[in-house]
């Protein structure tokens, strides 16, 4: 067996896996028997996004947010490093960061930077 990163051009031969490949970055992970991958896993590469706070005459309004992730992006791009994982602890947070087009993973939720250059 032979364990390796799939290379992107490769990702077509996971079609039958039950698996996305981490499509905001990252890599696949697979096992191969005889030519055949028997596993794989997905890993998405992202940053942990903590400790953020808004000051409270500026919370419920986008602009200082949209900033404050610009300058995550900004941080993030010699990584390529392209999505966050944010931590959110009440529901309008978690709404707030699903608006921006964060996908939920429970309790936090994987933003892509992207949307914020």
């Amino acid at each position: 067996m032979t364990t390796r990163i799939l290379p992107r051009e490769e990702w077509g031969r996971l079609a039958d896996a039950e698996i996305d490949p981490p499509e905001h970055g990252g890599d696949v992970i697979v096992v191969e028997q005889d030519g055949a991958i028997v596993a794989c896993a997905g890993l998405a590469w992202c940053l942990h996004v903590e400790d953020v706070w808004v000051r409270p005459a500026h919370r419920g309004k986008v602009g200082a947010v949209r900033a404050l992730l610009r300058g995550v992006m900004k941080s993030a791009a010699p990584t390529g490093i392209r999505a966050v994982c944010v931590g959110v602890v009440d529901l309008v947070i978690a709404d707030f960061v699903a608006r921006l087009g964060g996908l939920s993973l429970g309790e936090h939720f994987a933003l892509p930077l992207e949307r914020f250059q």
